[in-house]
């Protein structure tokens, strides 16, 4: 069945990645079985192009981000594939589905005002460091996290980090405020 196969693809996928990419996929898999409704106990040939974009309009419609349905059509992509390549499946459902336009948003900076409401409900001394690293050098917080004091060039002024996200090296100007902190 879909749900079946799918299901053992995750097992697949759960030995081969990181948690969280197994539960970004995980999720994806529930919601596409739950807009399958009574055919996810069908065969995984009888799913078609159109049951899919029937998912991706469905996520669409309920407030998913473009960006994000884009991610769970390429999951699903990722898992009829394999389908495919293994010979369970002629063809692979997901290919003929055309993505949605992906929209680039920006997000606001923080002000003054909410970053001192963040850090009066940050529980400890190291969550307000991580806070005043992410205002001040603009990184994210898994960047923070992996700072060590050897990123802080005082005498210069910056903050020289490795950014995880983009494998690239980043030289961020460092304010007094933060490095009196």
């Amino acid at each position: 069945s879909v749900e079946d196969y799918l299901n053992e693809w995750l097992a697949g996928v759960v030995t081969r990645n990181s948690p969280a990419t197994h539960e970004r996929y995980a999720n994806t898999v529930r919601l596409f079985l739950l807009d399958l409704t009574g055919n996810a106990k069908q065969p995984v040939t009888a799913v078609t192009s159109k049951d899919v974009d029937h998912f991706l309009t469905s996520r669409l419609k309920s407030g998913a981000a473009p960006k994000t349905a884009i991610v769970d059509l390429k999951t699903l992509n990722t898992a009829f594939r394999r389908a495919e390549a293994y010979g369970t499946i002629l063809k692979n459902p997901v290919a003929a589905v055309r993505p949605p336009k992906e929209e680039c948003s920006e997000r606001d900076i923080f002000t003054h005002e909410e970053v001192q409401k963040i850090l009066g409900a940050a529980p400890s001394l190291e969550w307000q460091t991580l806070i005043l690293l992410g205002y001040f050098v603009g990184a994210r917080l898994g960047d923070c996290v992996q700072m060590k004091w050897d990123n802080v060039y005082a005498e210069q002024g910056v903050v020289i980090y490795h950014q995880k996200r983009l494998a690239k090296r980043s030289l961020c100007p460092c304010t007094t405020t933060l490095l009196s902190t």
